[in-house]
């Protein structure tokens, strides 16, 4: 029974990680592919991530399905609130 509860544990830190990952390199991912293709890397790269969620029939795969959908919401974060200031009006801002 303990082993199975090292199991939940690392599937639900395994999304912290990746979102702390993704939160420092997401700054450099932004810096060479811009804010807008930076995003849509990101949405790509849940997708992925959700599929590998959606299709594990072992647990490392769930590992790397929550590694990815925790590092595409980390560096999604770091573009996200830049480019929606620049794409903003003026007056909104």
């Amino acid at each position: 029974m303990e082993l199975m509860e090292n199991y939940y544990s690392f599937a639900a830190s395994s999304f912290v990680i990746g979102s702390i990952i993704g939160s420092i390199l997401g700054g450099f991912q932004t810096k060479y592919l811009g804010r807008k293709y930076s995003m849509m890397l990101d949405c790509v790269t849940t997708l992925s991530g959700l599929i590998c969620i959606h299709l594990a029939q072992s647990f490392p795969l769930l590992l790397v399905g929550r590694l990815l959908t925790g590092y595409s919401n980390g560096s999604n974060k770091t573009s996200i609130l830049p480019y929606t200031s620049e794409i903003s009006q003026p007056r909104v801002r």
